[in-house]
């Protein structure tokens, strides 16, 4: 059951969060109130990748994602200013397809970056298009992510975490299990 990007936010992984921190401030860099694929695709180009990893070019062609994007260069100081800049941007409707998917694409506990991009392609548009452009297909994008778990298998989730996820269901099936204890206590008195 997906309910929404804050309830899976214990499934994601330190770099997918890292990307969506980073999209969210590109929406409030924009003076947006809502964040888009676009800016989803531009929160993906912030993680930092290793020499070999095969998702490095997000990190090595950034400017020219976001020249595709439609986006201007950032100056230096662009994080501290959009920290500042009031409003807390919420997820458009393609942005909140692309998150489901990737919770859904995600066949363990963990989401990644490559379940994030994966649906990225899938959902199309220009952010699709910029990373097509550097030769990323949603075939490719799945082979390397699977090919980065088998190298880095990613640890097992607690039962905490697996719990946490269904945190806003909780009170609903407490409240239920009392429904229930009360009927058969009432029936058990007759």
């Amino acid at each position: 059951m997906i309910v929404g990007w804050r309830t899976q936010l214990p499934r994601y992984t330190n770099s997918t969060k890292v990307a969506l921190f980073y999209a969210i401030l590109e929406a409030k860099w924009r003076n947006s109130t809502r964040v888009s694929v676009d800016d989803l695709v531009a929160g993906l180009t912030h993680n930092r990748h290793a020499e070999d990893c095969p998702f490095r070019p997000l990190q090595d062609n950034s400017s020219e994602i976001r020249k595709k994007l439609g986006r201007v260069a950032l100056p230096e100081d662009w994080v501290a200013q959009a920290k500042l800049r009031s409003g807390k941007p919420k997820w458009d409707s393609g942005a909140k397809r692309v998150l489901r998917v990737a919770a859904l694409r995600a066949e363990q506990f963990w989401i990644d970056t490559d379940h994030l991009q994966f649906a990225v392609l899938k959902e199309g548009g220009t952010g699709a298009a910029a990373l097509h452009d550097l030769g990323f297909t949603p075939e490719k994008t799945e082979q390397y992510g699977a090919e980065g778990r088998l190298k880095y298998p990613p640890k097992k989730p607690t039962f905490v975490m697996r719990l946490r996820q269904y945190k806003p269901s909780i009170p609903w099936f407490c409240l239920l299990v009392g429904f229930v204890a009360a009927i058969l206590y009432l029936n058990l008195q007759n």
